[in-house]
């Protein structure tokens, strides 16, 4: 398939009926008969005004298709994750065969395609245990199955890559940006509440700051006032004590006893 898009070409109806294997293990893709060649020079405009329709597979289709809008090398991505899905679990990951197009597209957008470990766990003859699937392989299939194609593997090759790390046990990219997926969609699923949410809060963190500000004033105005007040009263308490004659004390001026201060 890389090569395939390599050379500018999208299978489009990637499946397991098209992908054979010799007695060697060497891996055969058949049936180019509804691929699509890549045109270079046109613009992403262009090919929105005028989507290439063409017969597929449903259970292997990705959502553009089923929507006819714009396919791209996306579209292979999917359908190469639908293939391992169903390598490693036994099953497909959503079931649209047999559905009209409309209500397959529905599935497919309203629904995101469950974890592999989650089938696996569930199937007493699945090919591999649940807590094989668990982790690189949940994240590797999650990013082939994302349905904006922009979120899935920019290539086949960068999949073929994050695969090969995993059965090398080295940290696998689909991993790390899992989290910021899962949080950038539910900030885009419940965008208004969110958006209520924080304004909501930057309304109270400005009132809670505009309070604590007026409270750090006036205890700033309160320490004032109790420092001068101490001060005057030190100042006629040592002039008292200081002086052994009360008138004498008491004809002192003002001025003086800031003078003594």
């Amino acid at each position: 398939v890389a090569y395939a898009h390599r050379n500018l070409v999208i299978h489009r109806d990637l499946k397991p009926a098209n992908t054979l294997v010799d007695a060697d293990g060497n891996v055969k893709l058949l049936d180019f008969g509804i691929a699509k060649l890549i045109d270079a020079s046109a613009s992403p405009d262009a090919a929105d005004r005028n989507p290439t329709v063409a017969p597929f597979t449903p259970d292997y289709a990705a959502p553009e298709q089923l929507a006819g809008t714009t396919v791209t090398t996306a579209t292979d991505v999917y359908a190469l994750g639908v293939l391992l899905f169903e390598l490693l679990t036994g099953e497909r990951p959503l079931r649209t065969r047999g559905l009209p197009s409309a209500q397959a597209l529905a599935l497919l957008t309203d629904r995101e395609a469950p974890l592999a470990s989650r089938v696996a766990a569930e199937k007493a003859d699945a090919p591999l245990p649940a807590n094989a699937l668990s982790g690189d392989l949940d994240a590797i299939l999650a990013k082939c199955l994302r349905r904006q194609p922009a979120h899935r593997y920019e290539t086949v090759n960068d999949l073929k890559l994050d695969v090969q790390r995993h059965l090398a046990h080295e940290p696998v990219l689909a991993r790390e940006g899992a989290r910021l997926y899962v949080f950038g969609r539910v900030l885009r699923r419940y965008r208004w509440p969110v958006a209520a949410a924080a304004a909501l809060i930057l309304a109270l963190a400005a009132g809670l700051a505009g309070t604590l500000w007026q409270a750090h004033r006036a205890q700033t105005q309160t320490r004032t006032a109790v420092a001068v007040q101490a001060f005057v009263t030190d100042l006629f308490r040592a002039n008292s004590s200081n002086q052994k004659d009360p008138i004498a004390a008491r004809a002192t001026t003002a001025r003086e006893l800031l003078d003594i201060g």
